[in-house]
């Protein structure tokens, strides 16, 4: 056991900065932490070193100690921790998530506030994989609360309400987000529908503050465009978060689903409930695979007229009628096709009125002016003037 007149030894011995840190970067044994804390020691966390358009981050031989130690003290070490909290240093922050993961769960939870704060930071330093590794310590030690909570933060891709102006906040970086999210996604699942619903939620903030409203109220996400089809497909780009972020979600409510079938009806109708068209596409794609188990669910969305006529959900409608039309009966196949009739009517009324005074002149006119070369290309309008 280190005894005071060894500390005061160190003291003696260790006066510059590096031979400090040298002697904390032999130290193994947890009993020297109290004896460190205690003597002034552990001393502050270093402020980031700002000169002209840089910044440098000095390391904290301390916390690079009690990272080595957390398993074995993880009481004493995230009291220590817990007291550099504040610390503008990301090498710091880095250090403690770290020691946090070595340690029971009970002693993250304090911690989350400022972790949701560092992991969305312009300095957080490739925070961004220890996060990812908290969040499956905390869903392995059954902390489902502080887990679901955190995940969210971590996935966030909006600016959070109520964030103070003077704290910078930036979504994680692409790379970090595709490997990060789906991963996390699929382990939260142990909790249930509630553990991907918190990524629905985050998924619908972001749209809510993309995709304004039109003025009759309607919500369009266009998500045909930056996510053409909902399971893995070569058309699928998956450049932009939000669509590795409908990747986590469909990765994790498909778990959900492999570990408790009988979720899938609340799951489906939790998310074909939702105002924004890709959510309501995710429920389409898990009746694809599972509708044998849900046939009362998949009658009731193949004789829907509003998911008909949603050109948003015609990819997965389609797939959906592919696989599972012949389960219906008699009567829900002739509703469904009173339907595709009554749309196609209504459909070809509007173009029709729309374009009644189309003039074909004009419109040739209009694809000369942008360079179509009109001997080669067939223009159909949409009232069904073809030119060729």
């Amino acid at each position: 056991m280190p005894t005071p007149e060894q500390l005061a030894r160190i003291k003696l011995l260790a006066t510059s900065p590096d031979e400090l840190a040298y002697f904390f970067d032999q130290l193994t044994s947890p009993d020297w932490l109290p004896l460190l804390r205690d003597g002034g020691l552990l001393g502050d966390s270093p402020a980031p070193n700002e000169q002209g358009d840089g910044v440098m981050f000095p390391f904290w031989p301390p916390s690079r100690y009690m990272v080595r130690i957390a398993a074995d003290a993880p009481g004493a070490v995230a009291d220590a921790l817990w007291a550099a909290r504040e610390s503008r240093n990301p090498r710091v922050w880095w250090d403690t998530v770290d020691a946090l993961v070595k340690m029971p769960a009970e002693h993250s939870i304090r911690f989350i506030p400022f972790i949701k704060g560092w992991v969305h930071h312009p300095w957080r330093l490739g925070l961004e994989t220890s996060t990812a590794k908290l969040i499956h310590h905390l869903i392995t030690d059954g902390a489902r609360d502080p887990a679901i909570d955190l995940a969210r933060a971590f996935a966030c891709l909006v600016r959070p309400q109520g964030w103070p102006e003077t704290e910078p906040w930036v979504v994680l970086d692409d790379y970090d987000y595709g490997k990060e999210v789906p991963a996390i996604s699929r382990a939260i699942a142990a909790y249930g529908p509630a553990g991907p619903a918190a990524l629905v939620d985050e998924l619908e903030a972001f749209l809510a503050v993309e995709r304004p409203e039109h003025e009759d109220g309607r919500r369009d996400d266009y998500s045909f465009i930056w996510r053409p089809a909902i399971e893995d497909h070569e058309q699928n780009w998956d450049f932009e978060r939000e669509a590795k972020l409908v990747i986590a979600i469909r990765d994790g409510f498909e778990a959900v689903l492999t570990r408790a079938p009988g979720e899938l009806e609340g799951v489906v109708t939790l998310l074909l409930a939702s105002i924004w068209p890709v959510v309501r596409r995710v429920g389409l794609h898990l009746l694809v695979a599972r509708g044998d188990q849900a046939p009362a669910l998949v009658e009731q969305v193949l004789t829907s007229s509003d998911l008909l006529a949603e050109d948003h959900h015609r990819h997965e409608f389609y797939r959906l009628l592919a696989t599972r039309f012949g389960l219906l009966s008699e009567d829900a196949q002739g509703r469904f096709f009173a339907n595709v009739h009554s749309i196609a009517d209504a459909t070809a009324a509007s173009a029709v009125e729309r374009w009644a005074d189309a003039d074909p002149a004009k419109h040739v006119a209009w694809y000369k002016a942008m360079g179509v070369n009109v001997i080669q290309t067939f223009c159909v309008s949409c009232n069904g003037y073809s030119f060729g």
